[in-house]
């Protein structure tokens, strides 16, 4: 996009803090000057999954490996800003201390009940009056699969090789799948997924999906593709 609209690219290491800070002040000065777009490139990483439930090791093994390794930024900077005299002990709690502060004062401020109240608009109810319903176009049509061939697909969803470096946390996940295509109960949402999609491959009828992190899925629940953790 940058290059199609011809403004300057600013690539920075997020893991310098100094550097960053430089980089967004030149880029406002230069907005400011000139008036025109700029765009700051702050290239850096993921520490932690999508949220509380997702594990990014899944499918990036050896990457997490390092990352996890690797000390967090603000660790970095204290370490240089105590190296290089910068500040002292004292004078960075003090900061972390007062961030603390502000951060827990505005959360509290944020949860009180005067200070929002729900409208029928802020759930987007009264933007689809007017619309068709999922049923209004045409009639649900019957799409299942006979259970022996959702019973052979589920082995194969739930087994792996021999000689191949699972995850711990998926070698689990498999062992609970296998359970549930043998008593044909518990079966939950991630795994009637794949076995909608294995039908439809087993039809010979590709299937696609596009986003980040598709393999594993973003609740680390869908896992089509599997990765050695020691070989990815």
């Amino acid at each position: 996009v940058a290059k199609a609209i011809s403004v300057p690219i600013f690539h920075v290491n997020a893991d310098d803090l100094e550097a960053v800070c430089w980089v967004c002040a030149t880029a406002a000065e230069y907005r400011q000057t000139f008036g025109k777009d700029v765009i700051v490139d702050i290239v850096g990483y993921r520490r932690h999954g999508h949220n509380e439930v997702d594990e990014p090791s899944f499918t990036q093994p050896l990457m997490y490996n390092h990352i996890r390794k690797t000390k967090p930024v603000l660790e970095k900077f204290q370490q240089y800003a105590l190296e290089s005299d910068l500040l002292t002990s004292e004078q960075m709690d003090a900061v972390e201390k007062d961030c603390d502060r502000i951060f827990e004062a505005a959360f509290e401020e944020a949860r009180k009940p005067e200070k929002y109240k729900s409208s029928k608009k802020a759930w987007l109810e009264s933007s689809w009056s007017g619309f068709k319903s999922r049923f209004q176009h045409s009639e649900a049509q019957r799409t299942g699969a006979k259970i022996e061939a959702l019973n052979e697909l589920g082995k194969v969803l739930s087994t792996y090789p021999s000689d191949f470096n699972i995850h711990r946390g998926l070698a689990r996940v498999m062992k609970m799948k296998q359970k549930m295509f043998e008593s044909g109960k518990g079966i939950d949402w991630a795994t009637a997924e794949a076995l909608a999609f294995a039908t439809l491959l087993k039809m010979r009828v590709h299937v696609r999906l596009s986003g980040q992190d598709v393999e594993r899925g973003t609740f680390s629940h869908r896992h089509c593709v599997l990765h050695d953790q020691i070989n990815e």
